[in-house]
């Protein structure tokens, strides 16, 4: 197919974001699915440079002041994104070319990455940590200039720093999430602390000397792996859309186990909603379910968003939203009518809301930490405070070789996206809580329900969470929807 430049006679603004959001798209799923060997995301900036100069906010077309906003944000974004991707491209081909020596062989980093949860003995999960620890250390380089980059493009677009930039072009209330986190942590640990002691020590570990490199086979659920087995991932989404009456066809399940697929699961929205991509590297246990049904809700949500909509809404939007349709999914396993549907066990529901709680207090800290490091990136003392902050909200101390801090930059996402999860589970708690009023706790088999989502996941990413908050009265965003949802799987 040849594809016009961004020049071409006859294209607009609208086409130009249409054309450079496939191609972009398109790389990112071929390298993340491990079906491309190297990425290069910067090609691609250059090719469509003349989108990103300031020139083009000027060109804005006449319309909704909504659409205006959504394209100019994507602009601005679209600038700082531009000037960080040569070095985001260096810090991504060396992962993928990096490799860790396991057992008397070269394993690629990423299956390396998969490994470290499944290994029984403490002792080897400590090597297999310290060996992809080496791997962090090699892209400091390019972390450093990813951040250093970012920062300067924030700034020249006239923002004091990354966090106000991200405050301002995503609709982030910081101040807003610090609060509601710190109160969520507050409010589970009497909760969160038993849970914690009691799968350390189903794994053999004493809660007091739990470790970063722990933390992964404490929520692999091993103990109940067969129960989730890989071959039965896909009859298992299959039962829930047929249940919902949602369809199947409208989405493209990359499942494949390939060496350098990227652990981290993720959708990838090619072209909206004709080519979606599902990309799960399948392992075998629970948590292959839990991701493919927050995955499959991102799918469902591009799948479904009717063609007919203007291309801006099916592209840019509230991140939160479609976030949260994904997390309407995922916390099907805190629904204990769902649970059911794959085992009868007490101790698997309180596995799974040590799960959830974790992950949550894990945010927790990492919002608390992300809302200084978007203030100065460069700033050397950020090192220990991201150690300080996880081990505040998780409980779990950082590695004997003081390796976790290595990740300091790392375990950071573009645009302050933690914040965008954060409203996600919001908005998400509350959303479930309104499905259950009107169908049920059994709602996810129901047809009624599943027609009212295809509805809802028509209008793309037009809506935010909060208007939608608004429409159905969830009343503000908070975490204590989410909070009721895993006491009551708890019997609390």
């Amino acid at each position: 197919m040849v594809r016009r430049g961004p020049g071409s006679e006859g294209d607009t603004l609208v086409d130009h974001l249409e054309s450079f959001s496939q191609e972009l798209l398109r790389e990112a799923y071929l390298v993340g699915a491990g079906r491309k060997a190297r990425g290069d995301e910067a090609r691609i900036y250059r090719r469509w440079r003349t989108l990103f100069l300031p020139s083009a906010w000027s060109r804005l077309p006449s319309g909704p002041p909504r659409t205006r906003a959504r394209l100019e944000e994507f602009l601005k974004v679209g600038y700082v994104d531009r000037a960080v991707a040569p070095w985001q491209d260096r810090r991504r081909n060396r992962l993928l070319r990096s490799t860790v020596l396991w057992e008397g062989r070269k394993v690629p980093f990423f299956s390396a990455s998969v490994q470290l949860a499944e290994l029984p003995r403490r002792e080897d999960r400590r090597a297999l940590y310290g060996e992809l620890a080496k791997v962090w250390r090699s892209v400091a380089e390019e972390e450093e200039g990813v951040w250093a980059t970012f920062q300067e493009g924030t700034r020249s677009l006239g923002f004091s720093d990354g966090r106000a930039a991200s405050e301002a072009l995503f609709h982030y209330g910081i101040p807003r999430l610090l609060r509601e986190t710190r109160r969520f942590a507050s409010s589970t640990l009497s909760i969160y602390a038993p849970l914690l002691r009691e799968r350390a020590e189903a794994e053999g570990l004493a809660p007091k000397d739990l470790r970063t490199y722990d933390a992964g086979r404490l929520l692999r659920g091993m103990g109940w792996s067969a129960s989730f087995p890989k071959d039965g991932l896909v009859p298992f989404l299959r039962r829930f859309l047929r249940g919902t009456g949602l369809p199947w066809g409208v989405f493209r399940p990359d499942l494949e186990v390939r060496p350098r697929k990227n652990p981290r699961a993720f959708c990838a929205p090619v072209r909206v909603p004709e080519e979606v991509y599902l990309v799960l590297r399948p392992t075998g246990g629970y948590e292959d379910y839990h991701t493919a049904l927050h995955e499959m809700g991102h799918a469902l949500h591009f799948g479904l968003t009717d063609p007919a909509l203007d291309p801006v809404f099916r592209r840019l939007g509230d991140a939160s939203l479609t976030e949260g349709w994904a997390f309407v999914l995922d916390l099907l396993f805190l629904n204990p009518s769902f649970v059911r549907t794959s085992l009868h066990d007490r101790e698997f529901v309180r596995f799974v809301a040590l799960a959830q709680i974790w992950m949550l207090r894990r945010y927790a800290g990492k919002i608390a930490y992300e809302s200084r490091f978007f203030r100065d990136p460069t700033d050397p003392s950020l090192r220990s405070l991201y150690v300080r902050s996880l081990q505040r909200t998780t409980l779990v101390r950082p590695d004997e070789e003081g390796s976790m801090a290595d990740r300091w930059r790392s375990d950071v996402d573009p645009w302050m996206y933690t914040a965008a999860y954060l409203c996600a589970w919001m908005f998400a708690g509350a959303f479930t809580e309104l499905l259950e009023r009107r169908w049920g706790e059994r709602w996810w088999s129901r047809r009624e329900a599943g027609a009212f989502l295809a509805r809802l996941w028509s209008h793309g990413l037009h809506p935010t969470v909060e208007e939608l908050s608004e429409e159905f009265g969830l009343g503000a965003l908070s975490l204590l929807p989410l909070e009721r949802l895993v006491r009551r799987a708890l019997g609390d």
